[in-house]
């Protein structure tokens, strides 16, 4: 139960950042492209919300959108990587961050880790967030809040990482409610088996006990038989003798 609760989480935050990322696409595509062509002086900007005249850039609004996922959801959303812009560039990463960045190139683009947080069990998502777009390579190679060389980035590389954090409490009670529950049916059969097992002895036993009782029974009424042929057969003799006996005296006589 724990591995299947842990693939259909797996499952589902890799469905939540396809989404995250096709609407990025669209985006970029239908919104950001169409707006440069047609009106050169709009902006994009991170804080575009204090900007009547700007627009949330792609990675904004991921990050936008991640805060209004986690809201709904209760599942936690988090974009981070080794080359943030200047307007993040004072985030520290934790040791666990660093280790995902890591691993996640080695790992199929996916690290799924197992962590709590605030003493609660979660389960940690992380995707690789590639650049798949040219435009996205240009814009983070000239974006003037860069934190990088200007050839730092190319399509299929890593950007970083977008991270799905599912608090895992509420299905493992669910499970241990399940165990509990499992357990109390199969030690109640138990009982029951024992009880019924224990009968079946005790009465299996009383029939032996009165079979064995019959037998003795019977064997003494033969011995008692027995006994009586026996005295027969002995007076029989007495009574022969005492006849042969009496011949003998009669004959002398």
């Amino acid at each position: 139960t724990e591995k299947n609760i842990t693939e259909l989480v797996v499952q589902n935050s890799k469905n939540s950042v396809e989404q995250i990322k096709l609407t990025r696409t669209y985006y970029l595509d239908f919104v950001v492209n169409d707006v440069k062509k047609n009106n050169p002086h709009m902006k994009f900007l991170v804080d575009h919300i204090n900007d009547e005249k700007a627009l949330p850039l792609p990675a904004t609004l991921i990050h936008d959108l991640g805060e209004i996922y986690s809201k709904d959801s209760g599942i936690k959303f988090r974009t981070y990587s080794n080359f943030p812009f200047k307007n993040r560039e004072d985030r520290v990463l934790s040791k666990k961050d660093k280790e995902v960045l890591q691993k996640v190139e080695s790992n199929d683009g996916v690290v799924v880790l197992k962590d709590k947080i605030e003493n609660k069990p979660v389960l940690k998502v992380a995707i690789a967030d590639y650049m798949s777009e040219v435009s996205c390579v240009k814009c983070h190679n000239t974006h003037p809040n860069k934190t990088w060389d200007s050839k730092r980035w190319k399509v299929g590389d890593i950007r970083g990482v977008i991270e799905i954090i599912t608090p895992l409490e509420e299905p493992i009670t669910r499970n241990k409610q399940m165990r509990n529950i499992i357990l109390a049916f199969l030690s109640s059969l138990f009982l029951l088996l024992i009880v019924y097992y224990s009968y079946m002895l005790v009465k299996r036993e009383d029939e032996l006990l009165k079979i064995n009782e019959l037998l003795d029974k019977k064997v003494k009424e033969e011995i008692e038989k027995n006994r009586e042929k026996e005295q027969i057969l002995v007076q029989k003799a007495k009574l022969s003798s005492m006849g042969e006996m009496i011949n003998s005296i009669a004959h002398q006589w």
